[in-house]
This record gives C-alpha cells, sequence and structure tokens, in this order.
C-alpha cells in the first residue's frame, strides 16, 4: 500500500477545497484530496499529510478536508456530486448565509437548517 506521500505525489486531485480568509500572509489556500488507484490522501497547507484512506467517503469523514468555515469558498470534486458534497461539509459558520461554489455550481447556507443547498438562480 502506497503512503500518503506517495499518493500525493504520483496521484491525482480528487477533491479540491479552496479558501480565502482575507488576511494578509497565510490567509488562503487549498485542502485537496489526491488518489492513486484505490487509495487516497488528503494534503493541507496546515498539516503533514494525511492517509492513507481506502476510500474517498474515508478521507473525508476522517479528516477536516470538508470542514467549512467563514473562508470556504470552492470545493471541486469530481467523484461526487454537487448534493453527495452538501451531506458531507462540516460547517462552522459565524456569518449568516455564506455561499459557497460547489463543483461550479452556487449554494446557499441555511441557517433554519444549517445546511447548503444549491442556489435555484
Amino acid at each position: 500500500m502506497p503512503n500518503a506521500d506517495d499518493i500525493i505525489d504520483r496521484g491525482k486531485i480528487a477533491l479540491t477545497h479552496c479558501w480565502d480568509s482575507g488576511g494578509p500572509g497565510a490567509g488562503a489556500g487549498e485542502e485537496q484530496v489526491y488518489r492513486l488507484g484505490e487509495h487516497y490522501a488528503v494534503a493541507s497547507e496546515m498539516e503533514a499529510p494525511l492517509g492513507p484512506f481506502q476510500s474517498l467517503h474515508e478521507a473525508i469523514e476522517q479528516t477536516d478536508v470538508l470542514c467549512i468555515t467563514d473562508a470556504s469558498k470552492s470545493i471541486d470534486c469530481g467523484e461526487l456530486s454537487t448534493g453527495q458534497i452538501i451531506d458531507l461539509l462540516q460547517v462552522h459558520y459565524h456569518e449568516d448565509e455564506p455561499s459557497l461554489d460547489i463543483n461550479g455550481h452556487r449554494c446557499v447556507y441555511d441557517s433554519r437548517t444549517g445546511k447548503y443547498s444549491q442556489n435555484a438562480n
């Protein structure tokens, strides 16, 4: 089984979560999940590589790669639909109704339900 560094070095990006706090220095970045064969690893600008994981769901559930904060801007994933991603989000907000691009679709946060939904506009 490849280790996390090998998966990141030789694999392809399966998921990208982009964030931008608007602050200087380390105010923006990406969290990414890489896939090599049937193995996944998470690359973060804030942590050492994590993995290997046996599935994309396992990589998401065992890390903070889909931990959504005020700084989150977009998520792109060719392996999961927008709805599947919405169901996996860990939302931690301070604002009322932030929006987030998921797989190219504008999604809005509903504070009543505590979930995102795809914007109908």
